[in-house]
């Protein structure tokens, strides 16, 4: 419940508003993406806690998206192939991959025949559950990246290098202008991240019977929204981002 003696028109965190704080004032221009309270409530590393001793900065790595590739609107990328006959790799873009916890494995799909743009082409498997990546375009696997096998967290720490999934051969007649300049991929990104904040705090109130220990006032969480709402809950709100 929101504290009655903030002034209403007080700037309030999104996790106030979701009933998570007892009082947090924003003073981050709502910023979420360089907030380590909200870091640390999404269960990933405080930005504030990067940028030394080589580490990477998850949340600029977030917002990473290269100019030699194309990118869907459910945060899969293509890129063709310098020499190779149109061949095209796909793997997931780094703003889901940061959202994304490490996977127990990669389970490619058996494809002897062309696949059709949204149709699965793998499942990441974690603990609780999975989470499947489809193709953007109409296309004949060519290639799995079965490195993947031995090494799936690279899909979620090195998405844009070690970590693609396929290689691909765009079928004749499929349509390739529905995907995303770099721009307007980060653009995209940005949209999704507030709205991905929204399904949380939504979800947190439709279920707040069922939470449990909530942050001190100071900000410290207690938990983690995986810890809060469970492990199926997450993997539910992070199938609204990658498709």
């Amino acid at each position: 419940m929101i504290n009655r003696a903030v002034p209403q028109t007080a700037p309030l965190c999104v996790w106030m508003s979701a009933g998570l704080l007892t009082y947090k004032l924003c003073d981050r221009k709502f910023d979420c993406e360089r907030c380590p309270l909200d870091a640390a409530l999404r269960g990933v590393p405080s930005p504030m806690a990067f940028g030394h001793d080589g580490c990477v900065d998850l949340e600029r790595r977030a917002a990473t998206f290269p100019d030699d590739r194309l990118y869907s609107r459910g945060h899969t990328w293509l890129q063709p192939l310098d020499g190779r006959n149109g061949l095209i790799r796909l793997g997931v873009d780094s703003f889901v991959a940061s959202f994304l916890p490490r996977p127990s494995h990669v389970r490619l799909m058996s494809q002897s025949r062309p696949v059709r743009r949204c149709e699965k082409l793998c499942d990441i498997a974690f603990d609780v559950g999975d989470v499947s990546v489809g193709t953007p375009v109409d296309a004949r696997v060519i290639r799995w990246n079965r490195a993947l096998e031995d090494d799936p967290s690279a899909l979620v720490t090195a998405p844009y290098e070690n970590g693609w999934i396929a290689e691909l051969v765009p079928v004749a007649g499929s349509d390739l202008n529905g995907l995303l300049m770099p721009e307007a991929a980060r653009r995209q990104a940005r949209m999704d991240s507030r709205r991905f904040r929204r399904l949380v705090a939504l979800n947190l109130l439709a279920n707040d019977d069922e939470l449990g220990a909530m942050p001190t006032g100071d900000g410290k969480p207690l938990t983690d929204l995986r810890q809060l709402l469970g492990g199926l809950g997450f993997l539910a709100l992070l199938r609204e981002l990658l498709h």
